[in-house]
């Protein structure tokens, strides 16, 4: 009879992180743990995992780099549409009902974010690449956002402008089949410093990226397009990094 503590729940995501040999630096298919002993653990022991964090190796690396560029360039755009969004639709359509632009959108991006790990994993399946998954999953969601934002721009109805500003949102919550999980890719065994470090990036356009939008609008008279125009930038520059220059290859 085999005893409780040998039966083991064995979860495969595919929207997560391959599992890496420690040794090694590049993909594993995860389809080749299916085929694994189940008395082989699928993570990495407590002892194997070093407290010290190659950081150089790291800040070095240039697709460590290019997935900062899309995490900021990606969070520059949701923080800017979450913090200036009610103003945006207060400014241009003071008749609206503010229950529906503040709780839309974002209820959009709540929704695609729990679907973007399934998607990841259907995408992967048919590439068998987590390269590639991870790129067109952030380039979708940047792309998208970008052209959302230049759409609104020329947007003078209501209803046009709530579609588009939930789309936008919507796209962005790809994003968690993609940078959002190269943490994990680059550092299996330092996964909680390496994600700590992304969000810096991400909380860094808090503040910038909002400061920035409201200093365009105070310079130009409340002209939203150009926010809408320069974020948009931000976006397709990100695309192209990390299209570029991304990965789901170990770094450390």
């Amino acid at each position: 009879m085999t005893s409780p503590h040998s039966r083991r729940v064995r979860t495969i995501s595919l929207a997560q992180t391959p599992r890496v040999h420690p040794s090694g630096e590049g993909e594993i298919p995860v389809m080749n743990f299916l085929h694994r002993s189940h008395s082989t653990p699928n993570l990495v022991s407590d002892s194997d995992v070093s407290s010290n964090v190659p950081w150089i190796k790291l800040l070095t690396h240039r697709a460590f780099w290019a997935a900062a560029v899309a995490q900021y360039c990606g969070a520059n755009a949701y923080y800017t549409m979450f913090s200036w969004l009610p103003s945006y639709f207060s400014d241009n359509f003071p008749n609206a009902k503010g229950v529906i632009y503040n709780v839309v959108p974002s209820a959009a991006i709540v929704v695609t974010s729990f679907c973007a790990p399934f998607m990841a994993t259907r995408l992967f399946a048919k590439l068998h690449s987590l390269t590639a998954t991870r790129r067109i999953m952030e380039g979708i969601s940047l792309a998208a956002m970008s052209l959302c934002l230049l759409g609104v721009s020329w947007s003078s109805q209501f209803t046009s402008a709530l579609l588009i500003f939930t789309l936008a949102m919507a796209v962005r919550g790809l994003h968690h089949g993609g940078v959002a999980v190269n943490p994990c890719d680059f550092a299996p065994q330092h996964t909680g410093a390496v994600f700590g470090v992304f969000n810096s990036f991400s909380s860094v356009t808090g503040f910038i990226g909002v400061y920035v939008a409201g200093y365009i609008l105070h310079e130009t008279g409340s002209n939203w397009s150009y926010v809408f125009v320069f974020t948009s930038a931000q976006c397709i520059f990100g695309a192209i990094v990390y299209s570029l220059m991304g990965t789901a290859n170990r770094i450390i």
